[in-house]
């Protein structure tokens, strides 16, 4: 759809507003472009969930995706074949099996940044080896929930902060600061209480 010339102006006076003072008519016609593009996806992601709302009203135990997603609890990849849509939208089949065992509750899931850390988030803001958190699990430091395989092998560990409050400091380190890959702390100097 090609932008009308009072829409080219508009655009054009944001743009100087925003601070590109030599902006051109193909800036513009380029930005429009993308906002129309940008309204496009919105809108496709909008219908999506619209169709997937109303699908689970009629399945309420949830229903196998339709397309390739990213897990919500562990971030593996989920398909038509490993993955399920539910309440809380796209689990692989594992994570849905915790769920409906009770390992873990959709609320938890709903609040995860806030309400628990996976495994790799202690290695990633901690510098916490998964080996050292095992250690810490059987030493009873640390309280995990195991999301188990098919095999009933460990497919996640997840720690929820109000089990480990005494070890996992509350809200996540993205939420009150700017985390970056050199910035962790270390195991031993997470406070603990009575010590």
């Amino acid at each position: 759809m090609e932008p009308t010339p009072k829409e080219i102006d508009e655009i054009k006076n944001i743009l100087r507003k925003e601070g590109k003072k030599d902006a051109t008519d193909e800036d513009a016609r380029d930005l429009h472009y993308r906002m129309v593009a940008l309204a496009d996806i919105v809108i496709d992601v909008a219908v999506d969930r619209a169709r997937k709302e109303k699908k689970l009203k009629e399945n309420p135990d949830g229903f196998p995706l339709d397309n390739t997603y990213t897990c919500l609890l562990c971030h593996d990849s989920a398909n038509q074949e490993t993955g399920w849509w539910d309440k809380v939208g796209p689990l692989c089949l594992n994570c849905r099996d915790a769920v409906r065992k009770r390992v873990i509750t959709r609320r938890d899931i709903k609040n995860k940044d806030k309400a628990m850390y996976t495994d790799w988030e202690l290695k990633y803001y901690f510098n916490i080896h998964p080996a050292t958190q095992r250690k810490a699990i059987r030493d009873g430091r640390l309280k995990a929930r195991v999301v188990e395989n098919k095999l009933g092998k460990p497919h996640l560990f997840v720690y929820l902060i109000r089990e480990n409050q005494d070890y996992l400091p509350s809200p996540k380190p993205g939420y009150n600061r700017v985390v970056r890959p050199g910035d962790k702390k270390s195991f031993r100097a997470v406070p603990v209480k009575g010590t």
